[in-house]
């Protein structure tokens, strides 16, 4: 990774043999061996008062680079077609949380996001995106949203359950386990049997609606629901490295408004415009391409997939996005060769502020 220090020892290398001095900001700085302490073959030293009147501080002038926290967050398709899929995921998905955790350290948080609008359905899902309401209320409410849909009131209103939410952290299986973390929607290096854990939320089950939602799921996740006082508070942050991982065998429906160029910006957005801040991966749908693996969706067994030509057109706009079939016999070798895009991603990070 590189950091602040190695940039400097290449600046002062980059001075020349000679050591002479370089104007820096209007000043003369003499990067001589008597001001770097000591050279090969000499055991020179500097007098601390001399050398604090002429310490220019190089690291501040150095971008600090390379991130120390990363957040990883995985939008799982629950639909009636992904048990498989969600079985190799929950075994690839440990291994790889520890190799990042051996390349990049321990301060990392862990979310799982489903792609349906979760147990409210209906209009609950207009508080974040106007899809349902909006459409409705438009043409059957004189004022816009005051009145009723599906038995619920069509305004935007406080109280909603997070898990009634799109987007929400899950904090229980499928079946509706709990999962046991601590008070909150995402998973911390520092919770025990973390791959339990894990597995418990990535269990999402196949109950989800049929009209898969990832891209307004991930948006609500990053944007709607990530402040301080919202569903998935605490786990978004501003200086951690975002490793987006979704699987699919289905496209984005319409459902989700807008296109890849929108959920692009909206997530670039969500990073504080920093693109290469973003890591996205993809297991998606390839039944529409020559060289794909999956087989056209067979109703019948489930099988094959859809082509998600919208997805993995989204995951391609990422300067690190890339993604493979979601028919993959083993997704190991995706998550292996994921490693390489993260450390990049990783070492050229720049933190804001």
């Amino acid at each position: 990774m590189v950091r602040a220090s190695t940039l400097v020892v290449l600046l002062l290398l980059g001075c020349g043999e000679s050591g002479r001095d370089e104007v820096v900001d209007g000043g003369s700085v003499g990067l001589t061996a008597a001001s770097l302490g000591s050279t090969a073959g000499s055991t020179d030293t500097v007098d601390s008062t001399d050398a604090e009147a002429g310490k220019l501080d190089l690291e501040a002038m150095v971008p600090q680079m390379g991130c120390t926290k990363v957040d990883l967050l995985f939008i799982i398709d629950n639909s009636a077609s992904m048990f498989d899929e969600q079985q190799q995921l929950i075994a690839s998905v440990p291994g790889f949380i520890t190799s990042i955790e051996a390349m990049l350290g321990e301060d990392f948080h862990v979310m799982v996001i489903d792609t349906d609008v979760g147990e409210g359905g209906g209009c609950y899902a207009s508080i974040y995106n106007s899809f349902d309401c909006g459409l409705w209320c438009g043409a059957n409410c004189m004022d816009g949203c005051h009145c009723e849909c599906n038995s619920e009131p069509c305004a935007p209103w406080d109280g909603v359950p997070c898990d009634a939410l799109l987007g929400a952290g899950r904090i229980a299986d499928g079946a509706g386990a709990v999962c046991g973390l601590p008070g909150r929607r995402w998973l911390d290096a520092a919770d025990p049997d973390r791959d339990a854990t894990f597995t418990c939320m990535a269990s999402v089950g196949i109950e989800g609606e049929p009209q898969e939602r990832p891209a307004q799921a991930l948006e609500a996740a990053v944007v709607e629901l990530a402040g301080a006082d919202a569903c998935n508070a605490g786990f978004l942050r501003d200086d951690a490295l975002l490793i987006v991982t979704m699987i699919s065998d289905e496209d984005d429906s319409l459902a989700s408004l807008g296109d890849p160029e929108a959920w692009h910006a909206a997530i670039v957005a969500a990073k504080a415009g920093n693109e290469a801040a973003v890591v996205m991966l993809g297991l998606l749908g390839d039944s529409d391409l020559e060289a794909g693996l999956c087989a056209p969706f067979d109703p019948v067994d489930n099988s094959g997939s859809q082509p998600s030509t919208r997805l993995r057109a989204w995951v391609d706009s990422f300067t690190y996005g890339s993604w493979v079939s979601v028919c993959e016999p083993d997704y190991g070798g995706f998550f292996d060769a994921a490693l390489g895009s993260i450390l990049t991603a990783c070492d050229e990070f720049v933190p804001p502020g």
